[in-house]
């Protein structure tokens, strides 16, 4: 008999392997690039192709740039080219995403449908396509986990697979359905009668993957996290129990894995709780700080380690409905060098920006405002997980930030400006409703600008689209600070005041422009990368609304083009962090 379910598992694992080449790739290419650009920078020598000073030269074109204009293409068609999944065009899918899900979707009925009436017919149908979905057990748990070895391999966080973990699972559900129509067609009597114990457990288990597929759907993740959250672990387990003991024991192989890779997690994740964390519940202490209606800031003390752009799981067990209730939020921070290493107590502040929604965030900001703005709870981290850009080879560094957003891009700025990397130039820009916003992150934000070295021009534009009073333009001037705007925003109005003489001081500097309304964002990346001269990467994070418009602009002609970059123009490379679970 052909071993269809050993066949699939090939394809994957060769489709990861394609990819962990690729990564590879990628890393050895990058660390030669950084090696020649910096001996060519010591030696004084004009840059070879592939360093700033030629790439950004738009000559006649050269064979020498056709991996780049291949690279341009592959990128514009594949990663930034998307279309609409919600009804409101804002939630979008790459084509690459859309091509991969689809091919997968589509390998998997192919393996379970062709040739599937043979021989004994709807048994060899209905048993078939038991066994292609029992297999993706271990691939859909093993992509649901924050500790899993693909991302390790590829190269791409844990956040970012989710997509692949979706669509297995929706694959999963489509074939175990086929298989219980299968079943139907045969008929449910003797051994296989709907009140045998293995049809019992084989309907439980259909029906918990089946809940678990519809209430994991974007709009529910989105509104009702918590009760996501926790039905997902409820009925997965059913789901695993139901098809161990609804299969027969010489197919037990797919169910163990399934279990192995969950505890592995878990086990990892239990791992970091208890070496970056004190073990004394005294020590494990958050202070939480009401800055708006809206956001608040969460900061601790902890010795353990992260890159720029990279986030953690918040755990505060009194304010959560489930004590092991963990939520993911990006680190707002830069860690020191010097502080890093496993324990409590000193070491590395973390900070994050939380905005207060619904469910758990409300409730901390209930919380805080209750004892007057400002508390300390008990909390406890794990991570930090996600894979950001490393952008000490690119020339041109474009951050665009959207509200709380500005938790992902201020780090990736202070990483810049603290690195010894070939970046010449940093675009900076950060938009916000209201003028109070501003004071979220002001000093940190004037800290960096005071610490630029020379060689690096970096320039901020801070944009207010609802200040409700006009706001000039020019440069370094903010004369609409008002520290009774803040009335009633949050509780404490000395803090408020201290805040907003942070921003005024901000916005002082010469490096910093504020303007009324919305960034005109085609314009400003365009600007940007006419004048690079190297390499680009444009970061974007903030709601949907924005990341969309940054892909679209790096999808039209006159900002980037294959002939372009034939001609020598820099390469522009994408990194697009979103809102969401």
């Amino acid at each position: 008999m052909v071993n269809y379910p050993l066949q699939l598992w090939w394809f994957v694992l060769s489709l990861i392997g394609v990819c962990t080449l690729l990564h590879g790739g990628s890393l050895v290419r990058r660390y030669w690039r950084l090696r020649r650009a910096r001996l060519a920078l010591l030696a004084g020598e004009s840059q070879k192709e592939g360093e700033p000073e030629q790439e950004g030269r738009q000559d006649a074109s050269s064979w020498r740039h056709l991996s780049a204009s291949i690279s341009t293409v592959w990128k514009v068609v594949l990663y930034r080219s998307t279309l609409p999944i919600s009804w409101d065009y804002q939630k979008r899918m790459s084509v690459a995403e859309l091509l991969f899900c689809g091919g997968y979707l589509l390998a998997c009925l192919t393996w379970a449908f062709v040739l599937s009436t043979t021989g004994n017919g709807p048994v060899d149908f209905a048993n078939r396509n038991a066994w292609i979905a029992l297999w993706q057990t271990p691939l859909v748990v093993g992509l649901a986990g924050k500790n899993n070895i693909a991302s390790f391999l590829t190269g791409v966080g844990p956040e970012k697979l989710n997509i692949l973990h979706r669509a297995a699972g929706r694959t999963l559900l489509i074939l175990a359905c086929a298989h219980a129509f299968g079943r139907y067609q045969i008929g449910l009597s003797g051994p296989h009668a709907i009140y045998q114990p293995i049809m019992i457990w084989g309907v439980v288990a259909l029906t918990s993957f089946a809940l678990t597929t519809v209430l994991g759907i974007r709009w529910f993740r989105a509104q009702h996290y918590e009760l996501f959250l926790c039905s997902h672990i409820v009925l997965v387990f059913l789901f695993l129990l139901g098809a161990y003991l609804h299969q027969p024991p010489y197919y037990y192989q797919w169910i163990y894995p399934s279990f192995a890779l969950w505890a592995a997690d878990r086990l990892a994740r239990l791992f970091h709780l208890l070496i970056f964390n004190p073990w004394l519940p005294r020590s494990c202490r958050a202070h939480v700080q009401a800055l708006s209606d809206c956001t608040l800031r969460v900061t601790l003390q902890r010795r353990m380690r992260w890159r720029a752009g990279q986030h953690a799981y918040l755990l505060l067990p009194f304010v959560s409905r489930l004590p092991w209730e963990a939520h993911p939020f990006t680190v707002a921070s830069l860690r020191s060098p010097s502080a890093s290493g496993a324990g409590g107590g000193g070491g590395n502040e973390l900070v994050f920006l939380v905005r207060a929604r619904d469910g758990f965030t409300r409730r901390l900001m209930a919380r805080a405002l209750k004892e007057g703005g400002e508390c300390d709870v008990t909390a406890l981290v794990d991570g930090a997980y996600g894979a950001p850009p490393r952008l000490e080879e690119y020339q041109t560094v474009v951050l665009i930030a959207g509200g709380s957003g500005v938790s992902y891009c201020l780090p990736l700025l202070a990483s810049v400006v603290a690195g010894k990397g070939l970046t010449k130039k940093v675009l900076f820009a950060w938009v916000v409703r209201r003028e109070t916003h501003l004071g979220w992150i002001a000093d940190e934000l004037a800290a960096i600008v005071r610490a630029v070295p020379a060689g690096l021009q970096v320039e901020i534009r801070l944009y207010v689209t609802n200040s409700g009073k006009p706001s000039p333009t020019r440069m370094g001037s903010f004369t609409t600070i008002e520290s009774a705007s803040l009335a009633g925003a949050i509780p404490d109005a000395e803090a408020a005041a201290t805040d907003m003489h942070g921003v005024a001081a901000l916005v002082r500097l010469p490096q910093v422009t504020l303007a009324e309304g919305r960034p005109e964002v085609h314009g400003l990346i365009k600007q940007a990368v006419e004048g690079a001269s190297g390499p680009v990467s444009v970061g974007v994070c903030g709601p949907s609304g924005l990341s969309n418009a940054v892909t679209t602009v790096l999808t039209t002609k006159d900002v980037i083009s294959w002939g372009n970059a034939l001609r020598g123009a820099p390469v522009v490379d994408l990194h697009v962090e979103t809102f969401g679970w």
